[in-house]
């Protein structure tokens, strides 16, 4: 059961551990990202964090000292 000793720890664990990411879409897009994610098995965070990722590897882009991509 999710009681709020369970949200207080999720929402602190959201504040220390995890970035947010706010993106300004044409309408639909959403959706649209959503329903191709899920073709593959996958959410759109997972997604655009692959596809990133992905182009980093193909440049040859390191980040700077201390980033490690997956």
């Amino acid at each position: 059961m999710y009681d709020d000793k369970a949200k207080a720890r999720t929402m602190k664990y959201m504040q220390c551990k995890r970035e947010s990411l706010r993106l300004n879409l044409p309408l639909g897009t959403k959706d649209l990202w959503k329903d191709y994610a899920a073709d593959y098995g996958m959410s759109v965070t997972e997604l655009i964090t692959k596809l990133i990722e992905k182009d980093m590897r193909e440049h040859n882009w390191s980040g700077g000292i201390g980033f490690k991509l997956k």
